[in-house]
């Protein structure tokens, strides 16, 4: 990566909206946290955590747009919800924007809203950061926040479990990679019990 850390806040600062880039501090702080406690290297969860939501505020249809110049897969429910996309697109922007190479971190923005079966730990980092940051106040937040602290497999299980709920209650659709990664983890469990 050729740009500096001072350099990518800078630059989402001024992209973003002033609530959405508190969030993306607030995500890319948390993200260093629980890596620091799950000993990875949290610089790379503070990159990937401040640009989780780069392309957050891009337009839907600007989205997909993108996502087919980058030769990103566009499946059937993000064509409904283009929304969806702004993790693959932000992770193409960051590679070509600031010279991202770094795999994981490029995995971490792609996958930070559905998850994924067999994400690496940064990626579950962010994507556990993104749900629980301390601006987050709703009660699921509070308790997934409890569970980071001692046990990152439950606190990811418990994560998906709500992520699937509100889609559920709120009539959007649920993402296969989401249900693949919670069985995913239940198996895990089961494997070691």
């Amino acid at each position: 990566m050729t740009v500096s850390i001072e350099e990518i806040r800078r630059d989402v600062a001024v992209r973003l909206s002033a609530r959405r880039w508190r969030h993306c501090q607030a995500v890319g702080e948390t993200a260093a946290t629980l890596a620091e406690q799950y000993r990875t290297d949290p610089s790379r969860a503070l990159i990937a955590g401040i640009l989780h939501d780069y392309a957050r505020e891009i337009a839907p249809d600007e989205l997909v747009r993108l996502a087919l110049q980058y030769g990103i897969p566009v499946d059937e429910i993000e064509a409904e919800e283009p929304v969806l996309l702004h993790g693959p697109v932000g992770a193409a922007i960051a590679k070509e924007r600031f010279d991202v190479v770094d795999e994981e971190i490029l995995q971490s923005i792609s996958l930070h809203i559905t998850g994924a079966p067999g994400m690496p730990l940064l990626a579950k980092l962010v994507f556990l950061a993104d749900f629980i940051e301390p601006g987050r106040e709703h009660p699921a937040a509070a308790r997934a926040r409890e569970l980071a602290g001692i046990d990152l497999a439950g606190a990811m299980l418990f994560t998906y479990d709500a992520v699937m709920r509100h889609a559920v209650a709120g009539g959007y659709h649920l993402h296969p990679r989401t249900v693949a990664a919670y069985k995913e983890l239940i198996a895990e469990g089961l494997s070691h019990s």
